[in-house]
């Protein structure tokens, strides 16, 4: 992270107490950026895959982040009932993803972050519908070709066909996700299948 985001992160309020938060800071905050929602398990295995360096000793440790963070910025990290997850505060995210947007590594970023979330949504099918429209998400950043019957075949075997109508107001109420032309083929798709 360049000095002149580094400034600009602190103006919006962020404030390291030591030459070791301030790095810490550094390597972490850009892996939560890259996720609208975190949960710990997400942020655990993004640490582990980008900046194994930042892994503490005990996974526990994870648990206390939460708190660490907040204390460096009023909000910097809250939790969402509505989105399942931690959700980094959005000017501070928005500072961050300017600079990691034109990053080379910003797209396989995006590509492991879909795959997680293809995973949690394989696995949790209670919470299919908010892992698939996270993975989508991340599927538009990767750089991956993505082709409108192919990714109604992944939704399908995702997410279970009742919770279908709440995958397809979560993609209609999405500011992201709702302009995107895929997300568009994907919900006509998904209304008129039979």
């Amino acid at each position: 992270m360049n000095e002149d985001v580094w400034r600009e992160l602190v103006q919006a309020g962020l404030s390291p107490q030591s030459p070791e938060d301030d790095a810490w800071l550094r390597a972490i905050l850009p892996l939560i950026a890259v996720s609208r929602t975190s949960n710990l398990g997400v942020i655990r295995r993004t640490v582990e895959q980008f900046a194994p360096d930042q892994q503490p000793e005990s996974v526990l440790t994870y648990m206390r982040w939460i708190p660490r963070l907040n204390a460096y910025a009023d909000g910097l990290l809250v939790w969402s009932l509505e989105n399942d997850g931690y959700l980094l505060r959005q000017d501070i995210r928005e500072i961050i993803l300017r600079t990691l947007r034109t990053d080379s590594n910003f797209p396989s970023f995006n590509a492991f972050l879909a795959e997680l979330r293809r995973g949690y949504a394989r696995d949790t099918p209670a919470r299919a519908d908010r892992h698939a429209t996270e993975m989508l998400y991340h599927m538009l950043r990767s750089g991956e070709q993505l082709i409108a019957e192919q990714v109604v075949a992944t939704i399908t075997t995702l997410v279970p066909d009742d919770a279908i109508p709440e995958f397809l107001t979560r993609l209609r109420d999405d500011p992201e996700l709702s302009r995107e032309a895929l997300i568009q083929e994907l919900i006509s798709a998904l209304e008129n299948r039979g």
